[in-house]
């Protein structure tokens, strides 16, 4: 029999071994840019390129560059984010603690991923970050629907942090004493601070009464949104709830605007004229209602809640009410859209803005602007229309004015959701009410009234609000809606 003996010779066994320890390893980093790999496979290149860093300074700051980028806000996957940044916080170096304390600050009041915030305030009550507190206020300003402010973890890392004082009791001090931003990355003004402050306040004080006597040991030399919230109270006898409300204060108060100081004056003197114990609670949104009845001389101005009501109800009583249906996406049914279901709790001040709106849509010529926009918004299918309800000066023609404000391009979310354009926000300090069109096809009228993120739009503004929805091609049914929730249906507006 014939053997064959193959002969290999070690000396190249060697080198072929030699060659394939040589061959790099992959960069980690590229491997968790790669999205064809695992999530598991992306986390454990995270994790091998924490543990590249030597010790030295240099390459431990390139790996946290590296790894920031993963963990701050952007396109990446959440898990990615977390273990990025769990690995930043594992370097306990005073430089690494003190770099993820500035990032967490930092990404607290613009993270969205739930589970990003909860890492964050973690860490931010478990290694004493006091001067986090500010960025965890922030981050609990924004509304979660789903989970009670006071069970969230911002707010059990602001308890933990400031174990001696209410919650709603540091929110205040962060709003009187909001922190100087010290980032290059969208720095942020003291205002929005505080406006952020107030909204989370809005929710922790409904009322606004523990506000009011916060306020009213505040230092008298105070200047900025102190001062005017201080003004707003002895003037109007009213504060603002929410932060779009203070920054709508505080646009009323730039007495730079050559309107403001007069518009100011008179309606001090208008709301002067008043006896608080018939108008009761007042809100910034009455104040323009009460600023017309004084100019024009209404006797709705001397009326006691009473007597509005039932002045409302007589005009009211023959008009038919056109209810809206339920909307898709839109858990709750709509309101009844009648006066009588809202007839025991509604303010006094409410009562006098429907009274006032309810008058400024009975012009012809106010009618056939409406008509006219209802069609422009018929028309283009990229957005709701919408703008604002003002009152002229006495002997003024027309009486009242609708102000259309087409939304700007980046604005434009589809033809079911109007968003207003900060032109209109920025001029809108002293119009009666906002407004905007449900005018999708000629007949409507199963989208008559305010959808649920409409009363959202109120509640947050601080506004009273109208939606004009098409019931036929020359007429439009009007709905009034207010911060509260409540909707009244004050029938419709016929254009000649």
């Amino acid at each position: 029999m014939r053997r064959t003996i193959r002969v290999v010779a070690v000396g190249s066994l060697m080198t072929l071994g030699a060659c394939a320890s040589a061959r790099p390893d992959p960069d980690p980093m590229s491997q968790v840019r790669d999205s064809k790999l695992s999530t598991a496979a992306r986390i454990k290149a995270i994790d091998r390129r924490w543990a590249s860093a030597s010790e030295g300074a240099r390459e431990r700051q390139a790996a946290r560059e590296d790894l920031k980028t993963v963990a701050g806000p952007g396109a990446w996957p959440a898990p990615l984010r977390l273990a990025a940044m769990r690995a930043l916080a594992d370097d306990r170096s005073e430089q690494g603690e003190a770099d993820t304390k500035r990032l967490a600050i930092l990404m607290l009041p613009r993270e969205t991923d739930p589970g990003m915030t909860t890492l964050l305030s973690g860490l931010a009550a478990e290694r004493g970050w006091t001067d986090a507190t500010p960025a965890l206020v922030r981050s609990l300003g924004r509304w979660n629907p789903r989970v009670a402010d006071t069970e969230r973890p911002e707010a059990k890392a602001i308890r933990t942090l400031n174990p001696d004082r209410p919650l709603a009791e540091v929110v205040w001090g962060v709003f009187v004493a909001p922190p100087e931003e010290r980032s290059t990355l969208r720095p942020v003004s003291a205002e929005r601070i505080r406006a952020d402050a107030w909204d989370l306040l809005s929710r922790l004080d409904p009322t606004g009464d523990q506000r009011a006597a916060w306020l009213s040991t505040a230092p008298e030399e105070a200047t900025g949104a102190i001062a005017d919230l201080r003004a707003c109270v002895r003037d109007l006898r009213c504060a603002p709830l929410t932060g779009d409300e203070l920054r709508w204060l505080g646009s009323l108060r730039d007495f730079t605007k050559p309107a403001n100081r007069s518009w100011w004056e008179a309606a001090t003197a208008a709301v002067g004229s008043t006896d608080p114990e018939r108008t009761g609670r007042l809100q910034l949104r009455h104040i323009a209602a009460i600023h017309w009845a004084a100019a024009h001389g209404s006797p709705w101005l001397s009326a006691d809640r009473a007597t509005l009501l039932a002045e409302l109800k007589s005009k009211l009583a023959s008009r038919p009410v056109h209810r809206r249906v339920r909307g898709e996406r839109e858990s709750r049914a709509p309101s009844s859209e009648r006066l009588a279901d809202v007839a025991a709790t509604i303010s006094w001040g409410d009562l006098l803005v429907a009274l006032v709106v309810d008058k400024s849509l009975g012009g012809t010529r106010l009618a056939r602007t409406l008509r006219a926009q209802a069609e422009m918004d018929r028309e283009d299918t990229s957005a709701e229309y919408g703008g604002l309800l003002v009152a002229s000066p006495p002997n003024a023609d027309p009486p009242f004015n609708a102000v259309l404000y087409p939304p700007r391009p980046g604005d434009r979310r589809g033809d079911r959701e109007f968003v207003a354009s900060a032109d209109m926000i920025a001029q809108s300090d002293h119009a009666l009410a906002h407004y905007h069109y449900h005018a999708q096809k000629a007949r409507n009228v199963e989208y008559a009234g305010p959808s649920q993120a409409d009363i959202l739009y109120a509640a947050r503004l601080g506004r009273a609000c109208v939606v004009f929805t098409s019931i036929r091609a020359d007429t439009l049914n009007a709905d009034l809606y207010l911060p509260g929730g409540e909707v009244i249906d004050l029938g419709t507006v016929v254009s000649p």
